[in-house]
């Protein structure tokens, strides 16, 4: 039953669609396996899942974000804190909620053009 099944796991465990050969090695079953060390890298993939998860302007509460990204990783607070850290994500000041950061994408795609 599906209520057995790991959040996001794919079950074919093929990766997402939005993930470039190049991150490729850091997913197992369709999922992140591993953060990546550099951070040009792991900008990048922050970028790339934000950009196939989150649509610009809408704002997500912290469960819908938490939810999301469960559906990647483990350790979904992690990724969160990640994201805003990249400023990939944006958090309101008073932790009601979180947008798509453009300028967190910007930079990301500028520094791995580099």
């Amino acid at each position: 039953p599906s209520a057995f099944r790991t959040p996001g796991a794919e079950a074919s465990g093929r990766l997402p669609a939005w993930v470039p050969p190049h991150l490729a090695g850091h997913f197992r079953a369709g999922r992140l396996g591993s953060v990546p060390a550099k951070q040009r890298t792991r900008a990048e993939l922050l970028t790339r899942l934000a950009e196939a998860e989150f649509r610009p302007g809408r704002a997500y509460t912290e469960d819908e974000v938490s939810e999301t990204l469960a559906r990647y990783s483990g350790d979904p607070s992690a990724l969160r804190r990640y994201c805003v850290e990249y400023r990939v994500l944006t958090r309101e000041r008073d932790g009601s909620g979180y947008r798509l950061g453009e300028a967190g994408t910007r930079a990301a795609y500028a520094s791995s053009a580099a």
